[in-house]
């Protein structure tokens, strides 16, 4: 979850489990990220909140 926007879902296939996520639409500014996990059985957990300020960089193209 980003901002309280759900925007990627992992199906897992056992009692641990690991991923990596890159998020190519972030915006600037100050953004907040938690897990939230659905068991087989409907029950749910959160994870605590991260928070992330993210800074938009210029980019110069150097043509060589």
């Amino acid at each position: 979850m980003r901002n309280n926007k759900d925007i990627y879902h992992h199906l897992c296939s056992g009692k641990k489990e690991g991923f990596d996520y890159i998020d190519k639409e972030i915006m600037p500014g100050k953004n907040y990220y938690y897990l939230r996990i659905t068991q087989d059985n409907r029950e749910q957990s959160w994870a605590s909140p991260i928070w992330i300020e993210y800074k938009r960089r210029e980019i110069n193209e150097t043509r060589l």
